[in-house]
């Protein structure tokens, strides 16, 4: 070792030789380390193209999933909304029946009363029934017209 240190601090040919080796060590270690970097930043950009194809993939997949929900719900929506349009026109066919008979009713039950008031009974006066079979009339009218 001795030797070594003084045969280089002598000569000059030895110094340059090791100083050329050592820079050459060292650019193959910055290449060797360059190398390296790019194999890194390769693999981490080809770890964010998978996660980025991933993500795209969920995104898609949950988006699918709400859109169908979605035309479900409108569906259903659109299957409530024509059953209770239908139960709808029932009860208003319901109504205007109810208020027909009521009409018809109410028609029939007045002329029962005319014919009864023009037909004449021995046990009242012809002006006693008439007046009797009035109020009667009218009250039925009057119940008829509150409903």
């Amino acid at each position: 070792m001795l030797l070594k240190l003084i045969l280089r601090s002598e000569c000059d040919e030895l110094r340059t030789f090791e100083s050329k080796q050592l820079q050459a060590g060292m650019r193959a270690e910055h290449l060797r380390q360059i190398e390296e970097k790019i194999c890194k930043e390769r693999h981490r950009l080809e770890e964010e193209a998978i996660f980025a194809d991933l993500w795209q993939k969920d995104y898609e997949a949950k988006k699918f999933k709400e859109d169908e929900k979605a035309r479900q719900i409108a569906g259903k929506n659109k299957e409530t909304l024509a059953v209770l349009r239908e139960q709808m026109q029932v009860l208003e066919d319901q109504k205007q029946e109810e208020k027909r008979l009521r009409n018809e009713n109410m028609r029939l039950v007045v002329n029962i009363l005319e014919t009864f008031q023009k037909f004449k009974f021995r046990f009242y006066s012809n002006k006693d029934y008439s007046n009797k079979i009035n109020r009667k009339k009218n009250s039925i009218l009057k119940s008829w017209k509150k409903k």
